[in-house]
């Protein structure tokens, strides 16, 4: 008996720290810690990720101290997690009219559509794939 509830209890345990594989063709918004570290975003640091050049929806809070027009770019702030972010780069066509969209939206929840992109980033002998969103839409 003993043998069969330490079974259950490693099953279970592994099943919860499976990564989830996420629909992106769904109407879902996603948070940006449930992007990072979803399955289709799993990879080794020089591979690209399968979520990569996928068209996502997140969600997540403006980071007001780092919102910056002259590189067009913002972050967003996972709403349960304040350690996880993900930056979002808008295109130049778009860079006047969301910029004004974001005035004001300090700790407001921020919906955004776009394509994901990743890169290697090297650091003190480590590597993490780091990505980030190309706007589409807001």
């Amino acid at each position: 008996m003993k043998k069969i509830i330490i079974l259950l209890i490693v099953t279970v345990m592994f099943s919860a720290c499976s990564k989830k594989v996420l629909d992106f063709s769904s109407d879902k918004y996603f948070g940006i810690k449930e992007l990072i570290k979803s399955k289709n975003c799993d990879s080794d640091c020089d591979e690209q990720a399968s979520c990569e050049g996928e068209i996502v929806k997140l969600e997540g809070v403006l980071d007001e101290s780092n919102v910056n027009f002259d590189q067009s770019q913002f972050w967003l702030i996972d709403s349960h997690n304040q350690s996880i972010s993900i930056m979002v780069d808008v295109s130049q066509e778009m860079k006047v009219d969301i910029f004004k969209k974001l005035k004001g939206k300090k700790n407001k929840l921020i919906k955004v559509k776009g394509k994901i992109k990743g890169f290697a980033a090297h650091y003190n002998f480590n590597c993490d794939r780091k990505f980030y969103i190309i706007l589409i839409d807001m």
